[in-house]
């Protein structure tokens, strides 16, 4: 997939209106010139979510989730970057211009999509009519109801050799589409193809905005010929190791309880659904691979395993902990005994008991570290023997303090005195993997960020016209003017804005967002809901003053310096040069200064004071995390 050019990227965000893209899906009523609703990111009783047509931007003040058009599509689907340039712009009719071959690769990616729909519509007439009775059958025996059916548009492929092949030709598919798709496999012993789904319970699988990739074939009996799983094959569009069966049926789900449940099966996510637990995945024919960790660490950052309790189960669980950890994630496993699993312990002893295991789901990584080391274990072969068995899973914690607790405990547990002897025996564990650990654990930074008045109003006047953060002269706003901001904050704030301004003014307020942490990204979006500079005469005044006011400091300072030192606190000729030169550009500025202000006199009259967008923006602002 080739880059989008800027332009047309401009293009999409003029095109697209944030108000129009979030209506559809939260309840936004109007209040002045913001619109409030429910977050849709995290679950609350009262509006704190407020998106604002003017800026083009949202922002909730209960989670912190903010961004544009591009950012509310991203968070809300899980979608990259070009993946929801690629949607706003095709809904907003942008065409966006392809590199060589890959308009061709487009079509063909849209006619497999196409065949994959044809296909779904014949697998669901099928489980419908008549050929489907016996699946109808075996689905009421599993406890499946009708309305979990139609969510997850669950089909039935016909015992049938060529019912597939044929429906396809008629809906004008080819057949070199329909095998690229993975629907039919050509005959070995004569020309022609057959279905490649016969017999069987199918599943649609989905991305996450509701496009088919691919099937998963269930067999209704054990005595069925072939695996009891049937996968589509990988394809251009199916990618076995990245897609989640049940994603976008889990996504809202997976947002209010800010976590996914990972299972083994089809039939387990239904089991959960069917008990209220809706933010359940499973992995499609394949262990829980790195992919798929970052996919679900897109939408939350705690995963719960619910696999087999049996001893297959235990081990699948194992090799996913490293996975997720590796991507920051918080792993919790809950063990189903007497050889159920969720399907099948919904169906026996009803939704409360799949609650229950759900609900007392432990630590994986602290489940694991108690099985391996126990207590008191002092033998040198068996504690190096644990070590290494916990090795993969803890180096590929990326938390700092959770690396070092689980290490002091483990060196507690084994009785090793010296912790740094068990840090250098994990790392030293073979691993598939490996995730450097930081040095220093990371500090808690609860105090509230602070930006100054004259920072929070340069950066009210860049936010809403962002091509006055690149039009000012240099002298105007050199490191020494930036210096004489009196919160570090602002300091950075206003250095990242400009950066990001000097490549592309119009992305600049989101690129640097997304550049920030969420501290300070969140204090830059409270200072953007709390400007009242609207109008570019408004910005062009505020900034004026607000630079006025940077190098009036700067004067004071120098100033202040020269009568508590001046000249004589200078030990060598070349620090005498130095205060010399910085006294000489002051004294420059300040003419500039006078002129600037002469000839404003006479063009404009007098100058006017900040109203509104003075009071409103100014003043030392602390901007706590919610």
């Amino acid at each position: 997939m080739g880059t989008i050019p800027d332009h047309v990227i401009d293009e999409i965000r003029e095109r697209c209106d944030v108000v129009e893209t979030v209506g559809r899906h939260v309840t936004l009523r109007r209040a002045g010139n913001r619109y409030w609703g429910l977050c849709p990111f995290h679950s609350e009783k009262s509006a704190s979510f407020t998106v604002q047509r003017e800026k083009q931007i949202f922002y909730c003040f209960g989670c912190g989730a903010h961004g544009d058009v591009f950012g509310f599509r991203m968070r809300h689907e899980g979608l990259t970057f070009p993946e929801a340039a690629r949607l706003l712009a095709q809904e907003a009719g942008v065409v966006i211009p392809e590199a060589p071959g890959q308009a061709a690769a487009d079509g063909k990616s849209s006619r497999l999509q196409q065949a994959n729909q044809v296909a779904l519509e014949y697998f669901r007439t099928s489980l419908r009519g008549a050929p489907g009775s016996e699946a109808r059958e075996y689905l009421e025996k599993r406890g499946v109801p009708l309305e979990l059916i139609e969510r997850f548009q669950i089909g039935f492929a016909p015992v049938s050799w060529d019912g597939l092949v044929q429906h396809l030709s008629r809906a004008g598919v080819t057949s070199a589409d329909a095998e690229t798709a993975g629907l039919i496999a050509p005959r070995q012993t004569s020309g022609g193809h057959y279905d490649r789904f016969r017999g069987r319970i199918i599943f649609p699988i989905l991305d996450p905005a509701g496009r088919i990739l691919g099937f998963g074939g269930r067999a209704m009996s054990a005595d069925d010929s072939g695996p009891k799983y049937l996968n589509t094959p990988e394809s251009p569009l199916y990618h076995k190791g990245r897609v989640l069966f049940g994603l976008p049926q889990a996504l809202e789900a997976i947002r209010q309880r800010d976590r996914a449940i990972v299972v083994e099966g089809y039939f387990d996510v239904l089991g959960l659904h069917q008990a209220g637990v809706s933010e359940a995945v499973a992995p499609c024919g394949t262990a829980l691979t790195q992919e798929h960790a970052q996919r679900l660490r897109r939408y939350t950052r705690e995963a719960l395993l619910l696999f087999d309790g049996d001893e297959a189960g235990q081990r699948a669980a194992q090799r996913a902990l490293p996975v997720l950890l590796s991507e920051g994630m918080r792993v919790r496993a809950a063990v189903i005994g007497g050889g159920d699993d969720p399907d099948s312990l919904v169906r026996d002893k009803g939704p409360a008991a799949l609650l229950q295991v759900v609900n007392g789901a432990a630590p994986l990584l602290e489940t694991l570290i108690a099985s391996k080391v126990g207590f008191g274990r002092r033998d040198a072969w068996s504690q190096s023997q644990v070590l290494e068995d916990l090795g993969p899973a803890l180096v590929s914690l990326r938390d700092p303090i959770e690396w070092t607790r689980h290490v002091q405990d483990i060196a507690s547990r084994l009785e090793i005195a010296d912790t740094s002897v068990v840090e250098k025996a994990l790392r030293a564990a073979p691993r598939e993997r490996t995730t450097p650990k930081p040095e220093q654990p990371v500090e808690a930074q609860d105090e509230p960020v602070e930006i100054d008045s004259i920072a929070a109003g340069l950066l009210a006047s860049f936010i809403s016209h962002p091509d006055l953060a690149i039009s000012l002269p240099s002298r105007d706003f050199d490191a020494a003017i930036v210096n004489n901001v009196s919160s570090s904050a602002g300091r950075t704030l206003l250095e990242g804005f400009m950066r990001a301004a000097a490549i592309d003014p119009a992305t600049a307020f989101v690129r640097l967002s997304e550049q920030l942490d969420q501290r300070l990204s969140e204090a830059l979006h409270w200072v953007a809901m709390d400007a009242t500079v609207s109008t570019r005469a408004q910005a062009e005044q505020v900034m004026r003053d607000c630079l006025e006011k940077l190098e009036q400091q700067a004067n004071k300072r120098f100033t202040q310096a020269s009568r508590d030192g001046g000249l004589g606190s200078c030990s060598d000729a070349a620090s005498e040069e130095t205060f010399l030169i910085e006294k000489q550009r002051q004294i420059d500025k300040q003419r500039q200064i006078d002129r600037r202000r002469a000839r404003e006199s006479q063009s404009d009259g007098s100058r006017t004071a900040l109203s509104d967008a003075q009071s409103s923006t100014f003043g030392v602002k602390e901007f706590p995390r919610p």
